[in-house]
């Protein structure tokens, strides 16, 4: 018997809410975020207009799943906390369903996923290249995705990460950006996670940059520090750095760092009014030499949307020995 349960039918729903992923027999082997992260993350939005849901069969919580409205898009939907037992499709069906229904109720007229909370989360399912697993990528079994074109989804927005052996090729690619950032009076240095101004320069130059993003909405500083700053803090940044200009101020930064002997650019962005190939190719050049010369021989640019400026400069440095794709998926209600 399948049975829906929400927050207010239970006083021990979100310990089952949170602990559900790790329980889940399919989960054993891959990279899971601690379970308090959930209730964490949950809990610095507490604006978020939002319901959870758990889908029980025979007494055994067997899925779960947050839907919610976006302040930032109206008419829009999100689903996103997306966990069920893969060997039974009635049960993701059953959590779409529900889903949809509640969003319906809000007025929404589509619904699109997974997004946890809004895009500044987890967000995208792993559609293709799943020869290696990434914890800062969308790390869901094949049949999530399956399941969601099962119940009337479509392919939405599209992304990727392409992995290169030709480190030094992009290094030699991104000099010319470099030296003329140089001689116009940029500079590099450290982003310093410690410092007040760093943190307040990063937050606004997400800000400036993503609301370009596919269903961007803003969130508040504190929101940002207490999620983005507090995940990374502790970390090695030795190979991120800001560009700055001739009054000392960042005008954009990448955040980089090495795994399986990679150098992961997992992000880069230039102040709007400043962007163009010369700054995003100088602090590109900057983090890739210095893992160059670390002994470093592979890079790849992650999670990059598709048609996105960025992608320009992973082209002409040879073919990837991996690609990963990932989409979003929608369903208008």
């Amino acid at each position: 018997m399948i049975k829906i349960i929400r927050p207010s039918d239970d006083s021990s729903f979100m310990a089952r809410f949170c602990e559900l992923p790790e329980k889940l027999v399919h989960n054993q082997s891959r990279p899971l975020p601690k379970k308090e992260f959930w209730g964490y993350l949950l809990s610095v939005f507490p604006e978020v207009n939002k319901e959870l849901f758990i889908v029980a069969e025979n007494g055994k919580d067997v899925g779960r799943i947050l839907v919610n409205t976006s302040a930032g898009n109206p008419g829009v939907a999100f689903f996103g906390m997306f966990e069920c037992e893969i060997n039974n499709k009635l049960i993701a069906k059953e959590l779409f369903s529900t889903a949809e229904t509640w969003a319906k109720e809000q007025g929404a007229l589509s619904v699109i996923g997974p997004v946890d909370i809004n895009v500044w989360f987890g967000n995208r399912f792993q559609t293709d290249g799943f020869e290696k697993q990434y914890a800062w990528a969308p790390t869901n079994p094949i049949e999530y995705y399956e399941f969601a074109l099962s119940c009337g989804y479509i392919q939405d927005q599209g992304y990727s990460s392409k992995f290169f052996d030709t480190l030094g090729a992009q290094v030699e690619r991104t000099k010319v950006g470099y030296d003329l950032a140089v001689s116009e009076g940029y500079s590099f240095r450290h982003l310093d996670l410690d410092s007040e101004y760093d943190t307040n320069r990063l937050y606004e130059l997400n800000i400036d940059s993503f609301r370009v993003n596919y269903l961007y909405e803003p969130i508040t500083r504190e929101q940002y520090f207490k999620t983005h700053i507090q995940f990374i803090k502790g970390s090695d940044l030795s190979l991120s750095y800001f560009i700055v200009d001739k009054e000392n101020i960042p005008r954009g930064y990448v955040y980089c760092f090495i795994e399986d002997d990679c150098l992961i650019v997992k992000s880069m962005l230039i102040q709007r009014e400043y962007q163009g190939a010369k700054l995003s190719s100088a602090v590109t050049h900057r983090a890739c030499l210095e893992a160059y010369n670390r002994g470093y021989r592979k890079g790849a640019g992650v999670l990059v949307r598709d048609g996105n400026v960025s992608d320009k400069l992973r082209e002409k440095i040879g073919g990837p020995y991996l690609v990963q794709r990932y989409h979003m998926v929608k369903k208008e209600l």
